[in-house]
């Protein structure tokens, strides 16, 4: 569609001469959605009183759809050459066309710092982008040269996450990948006695792991906030975050982190409904749920009360399924009821299985006992609990075995290979 919008652009300035210089009376944009005029001047590079030819003005005009931002546009020029306005007509992408954006570990920018730095880059931005267009790569250039400006010398890269049952939302992360940032210390304030002890020793276990405060990924925020999401309390947060950094090595920053938690109110289970999940029937479900309503809302119950959902279609070969939870909270009687569905994606074939590190005897119980071929349905728990249940394969009663399963999601195939290791090896 952005290519038929270039299109019509060019016939629309067909009417100006080529070489002709013109002088911009005032650049109107018709429907600009959420973004504001100065931005909107700011990417097209052209403002009222400057002189511009056809070709710069086309040139412009790309910088604008460049973006990404838009599903379509037109553009007209009317008035006389010493006072020419140019008229852009925009069909902006709506907001769930766009991905949330995360900054994984910025740490020697502080938030206004990183704001800036982003809006320089990409002055459209407002915590999203759309997959297509050159704002990411835009973004991500900004932030290397900032940190270089800071004596920083690191390499910043940026990747899409997709959802999962954990992280249920699909973000686009930008994250420096050297030096490695990883968390010295943590002091919270603001626990009370009874939660005291637990955060406490999530703050000790968290000493020397990789620090993210993006949207994707197991976040140091939410690894703290843990302990209380696990106890009920769901509105539970963090404020006043602050940090200091500090060299470990010319390849390691440490970081310091105080921070203030707010814990909210406890929560209890409304209600927890699995219509939405067709794979899984909510008879099963419900017989013997983990989490009940009128239980205290754990989020750690939660994830065991999905878990049953998420491999039922993991067993049809949906590899990229993500079970949502759908809570609503009630903040007045401090209860939340669950609606729980399913985003099932595609699915997902066996392509290859290579067996690795097999003596004959156990190669031959193992294709003899092995069932799950090219072509059939890709079965993850068929392969975790193979073993077990083929205990009458005395051959491989000595082995244990990792697996790595590689997912092509364009053609979503699986091309499985299985390393065996004989016991006292």
């Amino acid at each position: 569609m952005r290519l038929n919008s270039f299109t019509v652009m060019l016939f629309s300035f067909v009417s100006m001469h080529a070489v002709a210089q013109y002088t911009v009376g005032r650049v109107d944009f018709k429907n600009p959605g959420p973004y504001q005029q100065a931005d909107l001047e700011a990417v097209l590079g052209l403002h009222s009183g400057e002189n511009f030819s056809a070709e710069s003005l086309q040139a412009a005009a790309q910088r604008l759809i460049d973006t990404g931002y838009f599903d379509d546009m037109k553009a007209e020029e009317q008035g006389s050459p010493k006072a020419m306005d140019v008229i852009f007509t925009l069909k902006p992408l709506s907001a769930d066309q766009l991905t949330p954006v995360g900054f994984e570990n910025f740490v020697w920018l502080s938030p206004e710092e990183l704001s800036a730095t982003v809006h320089q880059a990409a002055p459209l931005f407002h915590g999203a982008l759309p997959d297509a267009g050159n704002q990411a790569d835009a973004i991500n250039a900004a932030l290397a040269a900032a940190l270089a400006a800071k004596g920083v010398d690191g390499t910043v890269t940026h990747a899409t996450i997709e959802p999962s049952t954990t992280q249920p939302m699909r973000a686009v992360e930008f994250r420096v990948e050297r030096p490695f940032v990883r968390v010295h210390s943590i002091v919270l304030q603001g626990a009370s006695p009874e939660m005291a002890a637990a955060i406490d020793a999530i703050a000790q276990k968290l000493r020397g792991t990789v620090y993210n405060e993006g949207l994707a990924g197991a976040t140091t925020q939410g690894r703290l906030l843990a302990p209380y999401n696990d106890a009920g309390y769901l509105d539970a947060k963090l404020t006043g975050i602050h940090y200091t950094t500090s060299a470990a090595s010319a390849m390691t920053v440490d970081v310091d982190v105080t921070a203030t938690v707010e814990e909210g109110a406890l929560y209890r289970v409304a209600s927890l409904d699995f219509a939405g999940t067709p794979l899984a029937p909510a008879t099963t479900l419900t017989a013997a749920p983990m989490l009940h309503p009128g239980d205290i809302a754990s989020r750690k119950l939660l994830l065991g009360t999905l878990a049953p959902v998420d491999m039922a279609y993991r067993r049809q070969g949906y590899m990229d399924v993500v079970v949502q939870s759908g809570a609503v909270l009630d903040r007045t009687a401090h209860t939340v009821a669950y609606t729980v569905t399913v985003l099932p994606g595609e699915q997902y074939r066996l392509r290859s299985v290579n067996a690795i590190g097999l003596d004959p005897a156990a190669r031959k119980d193992f294709d003899r006992g092995w069932k799950m071929n090219a072509g059939d349905l890709y079965n993850v728990e068929y392969v975790t609990s193979f073993l077990k249940n083929n205990t009458a394969l005395q051959a491989l009663g000595e082995y244990s075995f990792a697996y790595k399963a590689a997912a092509d999601p364009q053609a979503h195939t699986v091309d499985l290979t299985l390393t065996f290791v004989r016991a006292g090896r």
